[in-house]
């Protein structure tokens, strides 16, 4: 039952945060079996008269077995736990006076508080790593953006905005974002010398870079495009001048930066908030072995911001290991023996 509750939760909670609600859920489920002796028999009776002590102590048990430093990680959880309450009420009936009075929810939430105190939790604001599924989501848009604009599409572009060069052009720069993380403000760091078409390399903060062939056919394909912008406008061309424009070759500013650069990111997923994004590529570059201090080099990123997505990282992984190996004893004989 515990299991269906789980999948059920998933199920019910929105796509977008499905994967971190899901992942939060299990560490207390698992705080719950672990510490609480909830099972098929008895969940209903402790899911309704957990109180505000066991909830803290979960919180301790979450941060001391899987090592949280962040006090957005802990945000989240209770966040996810509210979710998960409200859940069992809706579709369980099983109600919990702890989240079901305000008085006593804001009573947990400034207890909450004292506990993120007293266990040093380091209190930088975090934002969350999108979802896979959002990331493959808006890895197909930006393929597809890209593979319908072709060398005939900026004269048929009428509009005033140009939407569809807009489009486009925002589709090259997050596919740059989704191979290496940089943050917002390098990419208006990156000159025209900076990429060198016959070797499909890019530099970025003094690295220079061998793009994948996917991302540098793209490359190529906005090279030609931006030169035909430029001279469409009338607009001199140099080494030194961004690599990135507009659609009327003029160079981004940092005001509109993300609205300018995500704007296919924020069709697809609704949000145009790039840190999100870079923290999955991150999360992406720490699990493939890259050294923080090279990506902080390369993204320019925080040490905080990099070790919170590799905290997350470990919780995901200490999640999969957990299933893959369950499985694995459930599926033997020693598990029918026993």
């Amino acid at each position: 039952m515990l299991t269906k509750l789980k999948e059920e939760f998933a199920y019910y909670t929105r796509e977008e945060s499905r994967a971190n609600y899901s992942r939060k859920n299990e560490v207390f489920i698992e705080y719950l079996e672990k510490e609480c002796g909830v099972n098929e028999k008895n969940f209903r009776e402790i899911l309704s008269s957990i109180g505000t002590d066991k909830i803290l102590d979960s919180i301790q048990f979450y941060v001391h077995n899987y090592g949280i430093k962040y006090k957005s990680t802990v945000d989240n959880y209770i966040t996810a736990l509210k979710s998960f309450f409200i859940f069992l009420s809706n579709n369980y009936s099983i109600n919990n006076s702890t989240f079901d009075s305000s008085k006593e929810t804001l009573n947990l939430d400034n207890m909450i508080r004292e506990k993120i105190i007293q266990l040093e939790l380091n209190t930088t604001e975090m934002k969350e790593a999108i979802s896979e599924k959002e990331f493959n989501d808006l890895l197909k848009e930006c393929d597809l953006a890209i593979k319908n604009y072709d060398e005939y599409s900026y004269s048929k572009d009428t509009n005033r905005h140009k939407s569809k060069t807009s489009y486009f052009l925002s589709a090259v720069m997050i596919k740059l974002v989704m191979f290496t993380g940089i943050k917002n403000k390098v990419i208006l760091t990156i000159n025209k010398r900076d990429y060198d078409y016959d070797l499909n390399k890019i530099k970025i903060n003094g690295n220079w870079i061998n793009l994948p062939d996917g991302l540098s056919y793209d490359m190529k394909k906005y090279f030609k495009i931006r030169k035909e912008i430029l001279a469409f406008n009338n607009v001199p061309d140099y080494d030194d001048k961004p690599l990135f424009i507009k659609p009327y070759g003029d160079s981004i500013p940092k005001s509109n930066l993300s609205s300018t650069v995500y704007k296919v990111m924020n069709n697809v997923i609704g949000t145009s908030e790039g840190e999100r994004l870079s923290k999955y590529v991150i999360m992406n570059h720490i699990e493939a072995g890259m050294d923080i201090l090279e990506i902080i080099n390369l993204t320019t990123f925080s040490i905080e911001t990099c070790m919170n997505c590799r905290e997350q990282l470990n919780i995901k992984l200490d999640n999969d290991r957990n299933r893959y190996i369950n499985t694995r004893l459930r599926t033997s004989k020693l598990y029918e023996l026993l």
